[in-house]
């Protein structure tokens, strides 16, 4: 997926999706350097402007976002508000 299209592609969905549907980018997939940003899908693309994301990744968008396995220190983070 070309990150430099995310913010297209998820205001795209978000025209046909609930703006809150969760949503993740997964950079790096099944490497040791993988990492998962998760946001609403009308936040998601900032979000990873915001955390640098690089490629490759792939786009999650739905429930399923919330069977994705969280670091440790996401949970402390959501866990704080």
């Amino acid at each position: 997926m070309p990150l430099g299209r995310l913010g297209e592609l998820t205001r795209s969905l978000a025209e046909v999706l609930p703006a809150d549907r969760p949503a993740a980018v997964i950079a790096s997939a099944t490497t040791s350097r993988q990492t998962t940003t998760r946001a609403p899908l009308d936040r998601l693309a900032a979000m990873a402007a915001q955390e640098k994301i690089e490629g490759p990744a792939v786009l999650v968008v739905g429930e399923v976002v919330d069977a994705l396995p969280r670091s440790r220190l996401q949970e402390l983070f959501e866990a704080i508000g």
